[in-house]
């Protein structure tokens, strides 16, 4: 017992009751040993008896629920932020997928217009022959109509 107290001192066993209470068992496991026998001690039960009276102090605070008014505001600003948050998000989202539809047609044209220009130019048909079709076909169908 003499050797456990040698190893703790008031000043030692006054930091370890402030910082976690007179409860020993929330104590380190290697300073439990000493401060159980310098709490044997006038001076360390002195000591211990504040704590006592602090932990049951702190101990019988207790916190109110919230208000239903409280717990419905929280929830609206909650939800409100998130709309927010997410709506950026989507807005994005959509210019992106605009963007690359933007950038796949330009690819598609790029590909195939060579290829319908290229037919167009060797086509005996000569001026009236668009990308659309024949337009000759069209015009003599409408001066065979009259």
């Amino acid at each position: 017992m003499g050797e456990d107290m040698a190893a703790m001192t008031s000043e030692r066993f006054a930091a370890l009751v402030e910082a976690f209470g007179a409860q020993m068992s929330r104590w380190p496991e290697a300073e439990r040993a000493a401060a159980a026998a310098f709490g044997e001690t006038a001076q360390g039960e002195a000591i211990l008896r504040r704590a006592n009276q602090l932990d049951a102090l702190l101990d019988s605070h207790t916190v109110a629920p919230p208000s239903v008014n409280l717990r419905a505001q929280v929830l609206r600003q909650a939800t409100e932020t998130f709309r927010k948050k997410h709506a950026v998000r989507w807005r994005i989202g959509l210019a992106g997928v605009g963007f690359a539809g933007v950038i796949a047609g330009m690819i598609t044209a790029t590909l195939i217009a060579p290829s319908v220009y290229s037919s167009l130019k060797h086509d005996s048909a000569g001026a009236e022959t668009t990308a659309f079709g024949d337009v000759a076909s069209d015009s003599t169908s409408l001066e065979e109509e009259d």
